[in-house]
């Protein structure tokens, strides 16, 4: 079936990652004739410097994984940028080298169910890991699924843990002087990657859901989702369908302007169609999906909220109820993609219990609900919402609670 994915101009091929050195001034120190020395010692000299190089051809380990190296210099030569290798689909440049039978490593020859195994694992974690994993040799590359071309309509390659970097200063992702580069931060190692997207240019980012982008196209406002380490893409329709329908008594730009205010949510059905379901500020929701022509709004209203939260195809909310007439509660909803239905109540917290404003986070895929435990708002208390869902309210315990 169709399912409107596909790859975007540029973006995959053209993905690098990139580590900048200072250049070492005794580098440029030119040594009298008398000086020098003898032939040996210079060749010693020049192959460490070879391998501290930023640009060497960096080792391998015992199995043939590479390892973190650096293959483009920045655009700006002066900003030290951390990251790591992105192995590009297609290019069979960063894979081991054919060996004879007798140095070949009995890595390489592993059976294809337990390199699938090992996969997967990997895949549960981060896709880089993954994408890593099928760069050792042709026969671990064969053995798994590429995840370009499946990069949105397969949730296993979402990148969740990866999170758009703001470079503050006014660079935002598409300034000229960014050189169609964008930074991404992985949650849990701490690394950066750069990225080259040209797409950027004449589309903005709108949100960032599991890790893919949702943009918006300049010239006809589509909204698309973008797979930043893949290319991959998936139209969606233009929001001028959607401006149509909001019941307002604004002018069409300045509907199509608050409509960039949005917080998405996605879900992917076996047959690989895509549905968005999109938060417009904090009243209006819509739906729409891959094969659809237009957005559909939602009849009901969303109930008053700060910032949502997008997580595994749901969204989730916090709804002070202070000036209602239970105001000693704070209500939780949820929302999810593939449903039209109204908010649904999941979580009612007594402000004695947790006081607002209370904020939700994620951590290693779990929502946490963060407030404070008294008025006077001086202790943080963080819970599971699992555990306030079943009238649980026992905190979490230690320092890293949030460290994911």
């Amino acid at each position: 079936m169709e399912t409107g994915q596909h790859q975007g101009t540029g973006s995959a091929q053209e993905h690098r990652a990139t580590t900048t050195r200072a250049t070492d001034p005794a580098s440029k120190t030119l040594t009298p004739p008398h000086l020098r020395p003898a032939a040996p010692q210079r060749k010693r000299r020049a192959e460490r410097s070879h391998l501290s190089h930023p640009w060497a051809t960096q080792r391998r380990d015992p199995i043939g994984r590479p390892e973190l190296a650096s293959i483009d210099p920045p655009c700006f030569p002066e900003r030290e940028t951390s990251s790591v290798l992105q192995h590009q689909e297609g290019d069979e440049s960063n894979m081991s080298p054919s060996l004879p039978p007798a140095t070949r490593s009995p890595w390489a020859s592993l059976p294809e169910d337990m390199i699938r195994l090992v996969a997967g694992r990997l895949l549960a974690g981060d896709l880089t890991d993954y994408v890593r994993l099928r760069a050792v040799c042709t026969n671990w590359r064969s053995s798994t699924v590429s995840p370009r071309g499946r990069g949105v309509i397969d949730p296993r390659f979402h990148p969740r843990r990866w999170m758009m970097f703001a470079e503050g200063h006014g660079l935002h992702p598409g300034h000229e002087n960014l050189c169609g580069h964008v930074r991404f931060f992985n949650l849990d190692s701490g690394i950066f990657v750069r990225v080259r997207l040209p797409l950027l240019t004449d589309h903005c980012v709108l949100d960032s859901v599991e890790g893919l982008l949702v943009l918006q196209r300049d010239e006809d406002t589509a909204i698309r989702l973008l797979h930043p380490f893949t290319g991959d893409i998936v139209e969606l329709p233009p929001l001028t369908s959607l401006a149509m329908q909001l019941k307002a008594d604004y002018t069409q730009a300045t509907k199509l302007k608050l409509m960039r205010d949005m917080s998405a949510s996605i879900s992917v059905a076996a047959d690989g169609v895509v549905r968005v379901m999109v938060l417009i500020g904090t009243t209006w929701a819509a739906v729409a999906t891959s094969q659809d022509t237009e957005w559909t709004m939602l009849p009901w209203r969303i109930p008053g909220h700060y910032q949502p939260l997008s997580s595994g195809g749901k969204q989730y909310l916090v709804h002070d109820t202070f000036f209602e007439d239970s105001p000693e509660v704070s209500q939780i909803f949820q929302m999810e993609a593939h449903l039209q239905d109204a908010p649904k109540l999941i979580a009612a917290i007594p402000k004695k219990k947790l006081a607002y404003p209370l904020y939700l986070v994620e951590c290693d895929s779990e929502v946490l609900v963060v407030g404070h435990k008294d008025r006077s708002f001086t202790h943080l208390a963080v819970h599971r919402l699992s555990d306030l869902v079943s009238r649980r309210y026992v905190p979490e315990q230690g320092t890293n609670v949030l460290a994911g």
